[in-house]
């Protein structure tokens, strides 16, 4: 298996190998959060709830991590019709294989899968109908695929707009969109507009909402590239992203992890960038094969763990006792599975499709977005 090449951007060559490791960090902390569940009724469920109810920062962190990348890795040379060619070639044939698989598990076993949730899901339109039974049809993560599909329309009309904008300006943008999402958060959780739920899907799920994340993104790329973001070491951004994350698990709720983890990620990528571009290949925990192959095939990874966890809960999960011991035993056999099966998913569709589907006079760009992981609706 030869290995792909080093994540880096198109205009200055620059490898960016850590930030690559961190999308498979990120999918390994959602992942958790989908199996807490299984720990409901044993007495380490409340603790395992509120140790993983915080990954809901890490479908924040995917989301700014794919307006980062994709202005990273722009081509002055590049044309609309080949830049949806290739965001077609990156989502849609694992999107496509696992929409498939995910319905013959379903009816298997025995649930019944509603027309237009599997047709807008099959089209990537369902987090644009504001019903669980819709955004949440098929394979339930794919929803935020929903958001990036609307992201990747509108990337070749924000990207030369934002690009224009004056340092001083781009910077005030940056704060009144960090704003807005506080206000958002806010006014979405005291507007009277029925069940939580309901107002999780205006913060949480509506892809206009989300939109604010990936712009950010954009901004950070730009201004890293301008060499105008403050320097941050390391070490703090993460103890920052780790705050966060502890702080949303306590709260355990949709409004706090948007409004709470939009500046520790916007920091986080930050600096990891700022530290791949200043030692280069220099050895580090980041830049271990095993994490960046992890990162690499972490799309993967998100689609087949929700496509495996509704598998694992219906046909095996029933027949386990409900102890705490059991439980993590499943939770490891479903770890293990997964990561055979985004093998798989990796190596025999997103690669070759991605090789057979992109135009031909354009080599890979390996600085790609990584679609975010969906952790389980909080409260």
């Amino acid at each position: 298996m030869t290995s792909p090449e080093p994540t880096r951007a198109a205009s200055t060559g620059s490898v960016l190998h850590s930030l690559t490791a961190l999308r498979g960090i990120a999918a390994l902390v959602v992942f958790a959060n989908h199996t807490a569940l299984w720990f409901g009724h044993t007495r380490a469920g409340p603790v395992v709830y509120h140790l993983t109810a915080g990954a809901t920062t890490a479908l924040s962190f995917f989301f700014v991590l794919s307006g980062f990348v994709l202005t990273w890795s722009a081509r002055p040379d590049d044309d609309l019709k080949s830049y949806y060619r290739r965001r077609f070639a990156r989502v849609y044939p694992n999107h496509a294989t696992t929409w498939l698989l995910t319905g013959l598990i379903l009816v298997l076993a025995g649930h019944h899968v509603g027309a237009l949730g599997a047709v807008l899901s099959l089209l990537l339109l369902q987090a644009w109908v504001p019903s669980r039974h819709i955004y949440f049809a098929m394979n339930t993560p794919s929803w935020s695929l929903s958001c990036e599909l609307f992201f990747y329309a509108l990337l070749p009309f924000l990207q030369p707009t934002l690009t224009r904008l004056a340092p001083r300006s781009r910077r005030r943008l940056m704060t009144v969109l960090v704003g807005a999402t506080v206000v958002l958060a806010l006014g979405c959780w005291l507007a009277p507009v029925g069940r939580p739920l309901d107002r999780a899907y205006l913060m949480y799920i509506f892809p206009p909402a989300r939109l604010i994340e990936f712009c950010l993104g954009i901004l950070l790329a730009l201004e890293i590239r301008d060499r105008r973001w403050p320097r941050i070491p390391w070490r703090w951004a993460a103890a920052t992203w780790v705050a966060a994350y502890l702080v949303v698990g306590l709260i355990a709720s949709t409004f706090a992890a948007v409004a709470i983890a939009m500046v520790p990620n916007l920091l986080l990528v930050g600096a990891t960038a700022q530290s791949d571009l200043e030692t280069g290949d220099a050895p580090s925990v980041l830049r271990a094969q095993p994490l960046i192959r992890l990162g690499q095939a972490s799309y993967a990874f998100y689609l087949v763990a929700g496509m495996l966890t509704i598998l694992f809960r219906d046909q095996v999960n029933p027949h386990f006792p409900g102890s705490g011991p059991y439980q993590l035993a499943l939770a490891s056999g479903l770890l293990v599975a997964t990561l055979i099966g985004a093998w798989a998913l990796y190596e025999g569709v997103e690669r070759p499709m991605e090789r057979r589907l992109r135009p031909a006079h354009r080599l890979p760009v390996v600085l790609r977005d990584e679609l975010p992981a969906t952790p389980n609706t909080p409260p």
